[in-house]
């Protein structure tokens, strides 16, 4: 673990908790959290996961996606609960935004920032899409994703940052969503 302290510090402010991606550690982060500590003033801990940087070397095959689940389930909630950290913002990338994103699905957070996430992608609603650009043109397609864009937003929390990332995705970005919401 690594813990990077923010710029003034306060008990109101949330833990910043970051988790990193399948084959990387703390170092992957590079400076990356110690800007946002100082940025946001918020107290940060990075830390390598059970099998990867420094920690203990992993003692059992890792098979399928299950570790995810095992790790933001069962590891993050006992960690965060070692550290007497609650509400924590994650901060998560790949393999540690797709954790985050399962682990707000049962724990409380303050908020979730993800970044390249494993999550499903409704395989109807992609070959709908295509069908529009078969059919109609890239320019209609992209139409379609702008109302799909225009549906998401209305549906997140009035202060929530909506965005497309990329061709047929799209990112939230919302602070104090009870964690049923996000499911």
């Amino acid at each position: 673990c690594a813990w990077i302290e923010g710029a003034g510090v306060a008990p109101a402010l949330p833990t910043l908790v970051f988790l990193h991606e399948g084959l990387g550690s703390i170092r992957q982060w590079r400076d990356f959290p110690a800007q946002v500590a100082r940025a946001t003033g918020c107290r940060a801990l990075v830390y390598d996961r059970y099998g990867y940087g420094n920690s203990e070397v992993l003692g059992e095959a890792r098979v399928g996606v299950e570790f995810m689940h095992d790790g933001a389930l069962n590891e993050l909630p006992e960690l965060l609960e070692n550290l007497n950290i609650e509400n924590p913002v994650l901060i998560g990338h790949s393999d540690g935004a797709s954790s985050a994103l399962i682990h707000a699905g049962t724990y409380p957070v303050r908020a979730v920032a993800v970044m390249a996430p494993h999550v499903f992608v409704e395989d109807h609603g992609l070959k709908s899409i295509q069908s529009i650009n078969d059919t109609f043109g890239h320019a209609a397609g992209d139409v379609a994703l702008r109302v799909a864009g225009r549906a998401i937003l209305a549906a997140a929390p009035a202060d929530a940052t909506v965005a497309r990332t990329g061709g047929d995705e799209f990112a939230i970005v919302a602070t104090g969503v009870e964690s049923q919401t996000l499911v």
